[in-house]
């Protein structure tokens, strides 16, 4: 199951034409995503990500979920490592160096993400050994906090499949981040880094194993 399952959808279609409405400027970023997000939902051939005219005054994320592009955005006066990234309907997602740090307005949320101090995506890249780390964090529903994630990331050669866009698979660095629990693990998550800026544009995550996105700094070249 997926951000499509029968809440989602249905509040999407109730509720997106008169969120639209009723957002008269483009100075709220959920206004910027709908503004490109509406017609996917009503053609399967409409991508939004290739036929929006996109504001300057926001950064944008391309999401894949379930094989259907959205578009979230965040206004560029975000300077700050975490900042909200919106769409339309209200889901709130935030990264940090670019791994999932929170999660709202899902059918699976994730709350208060911990991450230690990792090597930066360069130094990690040098590295001949897997890095093990660990995760804290607080999940709903069902109030299941302090879940700890033992975690194994380790540079990889591109994937066999993803969602990237516009972009040659070869020209990032890859890492694979692999769930050690013995039960019940994530799936593996995975990072497209650029080489030039250190910095992930790429990336595959699963809030739970059965909610997984992709997403891509937009548009292609973005960093």
């Amino acid at each position: 199951m997926n951000l499509y399952r029968a809440g989602f959808v249905f509040m999407v279609m109730g509720g997106m034409a008169s969120f639209l409405g009723a957002c008269s400027t483009m100075d709220n970023p959920m206004a910027v995503a709908g503004s490109h997000l509406l017609p996917s939902f009503f053609s399967r051939s409409v991508d939004p990500t290739e036929t929006a005219h996109l504001n300057p005054q926001y950064r944008y994320l391309r999401l894949v979920v379930d094989g259907r592009p959205l578009v979230l955005a965040q206004p560029t006066a975000s300077p700050v490592e975490g900042s909200p990234w919106f769409s339309a309907t209200g889901e709130v997602l935030r990264f940090r160096d670019g791994r999932v740090v929170g999660a709202t307005g899902l059918l699976t949320e994730w709350r208060s993400v911990q991450l230690p101090n990792l090597p930066s995506w360069t130094a990690l890249e040098k590295k001949s050994q897997p890095l093990d780390w660990t995760r804290v964090r607080d999940v709903m529903p069902a109030y299941r906090y302090g879940i700890t994630d033992h975690l194994r990331l380790q540079p990889m050669p591109p994937p066999k499949v993803s969602r990237l866009k516009g972009l040659d698979p070869r020209s990032l660095w890859w890492f694979r981040e692999q769930d050690l629990a013995p039960k019940n693990p994530l799936p593996p998550a995975w990072y497209g880094v650029d080489p030039a800026s250190g910095r992930v544009i790429y990336g595959a995550v699963c809030l739970d194993s059965q909610l997984c996105f992709t997403w891509q700094r937009w548009p292609v070249g973005s960093v």
